[in-house]
């Protein structure tokens, strides 16, 4: 047998024995607590790892995620909307009308007050507090 095969085999070994363990419905049902627009996709595109280092590094993120939900609650990015229409719209020069304004402006500003609270704890959550690290401060647009 070849490795193309082989590998073939386990993957459709892997799916069948989600599939017979509910994963994609509780994937679906986890998707429905989600306050974040981007996230639904997310966790419905999930695939467990069985590799034990990678399953070690997310069950720590997991943790640091647990412990800044019970220091701080919940954490909601319910008022995050998709503004990348806007800030392209914007780049290119175009005008954004005040409500289009109002929104860059609430998204960003909640976006870097939830970088700014996982960063105060990048001491306890460093593997949480490093996913932040790309997160970029747009407030200015809102006010140019």
């Amino acid at each position: 047998m070849n490795k193309h095969t082989n590998t073939y085999k386990i993957d459709l070994v892997k799916t069948r024995s989600l599939k017979l363990l509910d994963y994609p419905q509780i994937l679906s049902n986890i998707s429905n607590f989600s306050t974040f627009y981007r996230s639904r996709s997310k966790i419905l595109d999930m695939k467990p790892s069985y590799a034990s280092e990678e399953v070690a590094e997310l069950l720590q993120k997991t943790s640091e995620g647990r412990f800044l939900l019970q220091q701080e609650g919940n954490l909601s990015c319910a008022s995050i909307r998709d503004i990348e229409d806007y800030i392209k719209r914007a780049s290119l020069g175009g005008v954004l009308s005040g409500e289009e304004l109002l929104i860059v402006s609430d998204t960003s500003d909640t976006i870097v007050r939830l970088k700014n609270l996982i960063n105060a704890y990048d001491e306890k959550c460093p593997k949480v507090s490093r996913l932040t690290e790309n997160i970029t401060d747009i407030s200015y647009m809102a006010y140019s």
